[in-house]
């Protein structure tokens, strides 16, 4: 399987987010299809970047908690952004998490044919990830762009 075919089957779905991750961790992290960030201001210039981040902080912490319906809380899958949107402004960080999530899969490069379970795969590390977020939240990280630049720089 060439990349442009992956890209073109994984392009009109959605990952899975709650609708709190949203609300509490993406709008205030990032801005609405912004093409720069302000010293100071948001860490992210686009709304799939919070989520892309999570992704990459439960996948370097092993942190993967399975997607479930919640009643309370909304899957957002679709109404924010699909990953035609990754493709067109990041696709490189998608390529490193979809090869890291081949490496940590129990089926490896496998999981490239059930586009479902692989979308499935990048929502449950970024789960993750949102929790990781919102334990550096209660700990006073307040996600501005100093903020995310001392994460990445004190990262164990």
């Amino acid at each position: 399987m060439r990349y442009g075919d992956l890209f073109q089957e994984l392009s009109s779905l959605s990952p899975n987010f709650y609708e709190s991750n949203y609300e509490e961790i993406m709008i205030p992290f990032s801005e609405k299809q912004s093409r720069t960030a302000d010293y100071g201001g948001k860490a992210f210039t686009m709304r799939w970047q919070p989520f892309m981040y999570a992704c990459v902080l439960g996948i370097v912490n092993n942190k993967y908690i399975p997607f479930e319906n919640r009643p309370n809380d909304k899957n957002k899958s679709g109404d924010v952004f699909t990953y035609q949107t990754i493709f067109s402004n990041g696709h490189e960080i998608l390529v490193a998490v979809i090869l890291s999530i081949i490496s940590l899969n129990k089926d490896g490069y496998k999981i490239l044919s059930d586009k479902s379970k692989l979308n499935q795969e990048i929502s449950n590390y970024a789960n993750g990830g949102f929790e990781i977020i919102r334990k550096m939240k209660d700990d006073g990280i307040s996600f501005g762009f100093s903020d995310f630049m001392r994460e990445i720089s004190e990262r164990k």
